[in-house]
């Protein structure tokens, strides 16, 4: 592991941010996450770990693990019970990467995030146009996108505030 600041630590979230960004409209556009995107976030995640050393390479392939199998056995799941697909395969690669950048720990709050914004944006399009269930499929990928940079951000935030670790 190298020394890195926080100026360091900030190239990287904002090439994450860009990337984040680019797979976000794609996917909302031509519901699907490009294979570029997820190998970027997983990329930059890596070298990250290597560079800053947060989170620690243990943790981060953990997270990778941990990510990865959430969804595929989500989606899987899913495709057993319902017979349709619910989350493509870039979802499970997106969320798969972001374990490089949030760890084992960060996995859960980044699907909640998801989950409840997803959520959040159905029932606002529900009482915006009157419709039930999921007539149109809504793309997951950018509200994967937008926990992974909540808590990405709130780790940064946290790590550089030395008045929460001098108690």
């Amino acid at each position: 592991m190298l020394t890195a600041g926080p100026l360091i630590a900030l190239l990287f979230d904002l090439l994450l941010l860009f990337v984040l960004v680019w797979a976000s409209v794609v996917d909302w556009r031509a519901m699907i996450l490009p294979n570029r995107a997820t190998l970027s976030v997983a990329v930059l995640g890596l070298v990250r770990v290597i560079v800053i050393g947060e989170p620690n390479g243990l943790d981060a392939i953990a997270g990778l693990a941990l990510g990865g199998g959430l969804l595929l056995a989500t989606r899987a799941a899913f495709q057993a019970l319902a017979r349709r697909e619910a989350l493509g395969l870039g979802d499970v690669k997106l969320l798969a990467a972001s374990g490089l950048w949030v760890g084992f720990e960060g996995i859960g709050p980044v699907l909640v995030i998801a989950t409840v914004s997803a959520l959040v944006a159905i029932i606002l399009r529900a009482l915006r146009t009157g419709e039930r269930g999921l007539a149109e499929p809504l793309p997951f990928g950018p509200f994967l996108a937008f926990g992974i940079v909540v808590v990405v951000w709130m780790a940064e935030w946290l790590r550089y505030q030395p008045w929460i670790w001098d108690y």
